[in-house]
């Protein structure tokens, strides 16, 4: 996301700004403004710093306007260190590790899925596996 920005070479012009506020937090029009990127962009960025700086699962009303979206400034200076250095931020990481993980999952059920279908035996014994797991995961019972 952040290899081809415009603002990227600013960071140190934005960095001054924003040490130079009287506001302890950052919000959405700062930076739509400091950055020089549209509304739209500015309200997804901010949403990314505040992933960054408080994590992914940072409690939102539902449905709330970006405006009221507020990020700590020295988070926001933490991030842009982040960026200065190249650091992977942390949540890329990890979902970048989750995806990978989630494939591994995914290319090993499909490798046990061929096995099984080119063993007749393997096939079957598959299919009644399926239908025992099936049934209890509805509460039926065989007897």
């Amino acid at each position: 996301m952040l290899a081809n920005l415009q603002w990227y070479g600013r960071i140190p012009e934005i960095r001054v700004a924003l040490e130079a506020s009287d506001s302890p937090f950052v919000n959405r029009m700062m930076i739509e403004t400091l950055f020089g990127i549209p509304r739209r962009s500015a309200g997804r960025l901010l949403g990314k710093i505040l992933e960054e700086v408080a994590g992914p699962r940072t409690p939102r009303k539902p449905g709330a306007p970006i405006e009221e979206l507020l990020v700590p400034m020295e988070g926001v200076l933490a991030w842009l260190d982040e960026i200065e250095r190249g650091e992977v931020h942390t949540s890329e990481r990890h979902r970048r590790r989750d995806v990978a993980e989630r494939l591994r999952q995914l290319r090993d059920r499909v490798r046990e899925a061929r096995q099984e279908q080119q063993d007749p035996q393997n096939a079957a014994a598959a299919e009644v596996r399926f239908q025992y797991e099936t049934a209890n995961k509805s509460g039926v019972t065989q007897g």
